[in-house]
């Protein structure tokens, strides 16, 4: 795809850059964590009188290269050890190199989001066409007027499809939890931290449990359009259906032809995956 700028490899890593964003794949099927998670029995049989002392030596200089590469080594989150998803993709080693910023823009279709959710709000983005004030000294972000001419009134963090409105409010939770695993802010002493800590959310609501009669897909295909319009880097869609949509098809083709990458779960059928690929 156009967006992805550049691709290098770093042993068995492939690292794909997008924009400013950093993806590490590990290809060999292991990762430098896998000694830290092990069994007591297996570390309590790993302690065995060492052949030499230059083994103790390079297995102490291992374990320290496997703490540096710990997510929680590098950020103070207090619920970060338990972000199995962080070790399993070598995300410490991806920090090293990137986390994004505030320019590049990540679109969440989704049911909502907490935008003041104290782990979410610094990282939530804002349209800044829809902020500051207006000719008449309005807050242009209440100011009841579609100030930036994109067909959308005070849309400041983004679109709620369902009610044609900028309530982005998350009356299901799954659109906060997916946008605290892509963009939840590192260092704050608060919950986790995202994979791309430090980029900008652009909220998009298609579906809410509250609003029955409500065309999901529409809304859905409307997300990605505005995504689009807006300027979004990546789009992330965590859901789901069985049904082909050719407008979908030609939404997502769109978002393609302008450089975008659009990231979509890869099944929604709470089916066990226990096994990693990665």
């Amino acid at each position: 795809m156009q967006s992805i700028k550049a691709t290098v490899t770093i042993g068995l890593f492939f690292v794909f850059f997008i924009g400013s964003l950093a993806f590490f794949i590990n290809l060999d099927g292991e990762n430098d964590f896998s000694s830290l998670s092990e069994s007591p029995r297996k570390e309590a049989n790993s302690k065995k009188e060492p052949p030499s002392r230059e083994f103790e030596k390079s297995e102490v200089i291992s374990k320290t290269k496997q703490v540096e590469n710990e997510p929680s080594a590098l950020f103070n989150d207090p619920a970060i050890k338990q972000a199995w998803g962080l070790k399993k993709s070598d995300a410490a080693r991806a920090w090293k190199v990137t986390r994004g910023n505030k320019n590049e823009i990540v679109a969440i279709c989704d049911t909502g989001a907490d935008i003041n959710h104290e782990d979410l709000s610094q990282n939530i983005w804002t349209n800044p066409g829809e902020s500051g004030f207006d000719s008449k000294g309005n807050n242009k972000a209440s100011n009841g007027i579609d100030d930036d001419g994109n067909g959308f009134v005070d849309d400041v963090h983004g679109w709620n499809f369902v009610s044609n409105n900028n309530d982005l409010t998350d009356n299901h939770g799954h659109g906060t939890h997916i946008a605290g695993i892509i963009g939840a802010v590192a260092g704050n002493k608060k919950g986790i931290s995202g994979i791309a800590p430090e980029v900008s959310l652009m909220i998009g609501k298609y579906y809410d449990p509250k609003v029955v009669n409500t065309d999901n897909l529409k809304n859905t295909i409307n997300c990605i359009k505005y995504a689009v319009k807006m300027g979004a880097n990546v789009i992330n869609y965590s859901g789901g259906g069985v049904d082909y949509s050719q407008d979908e098809f030609n939404a997502i083709k769109e978002a393609e032809k302008k450089g975008i990458l659009f990231v979509a779960a890869a099944g929604n059928e709470r089916s066990n995956s226990d096994q990693f690929h990665y």
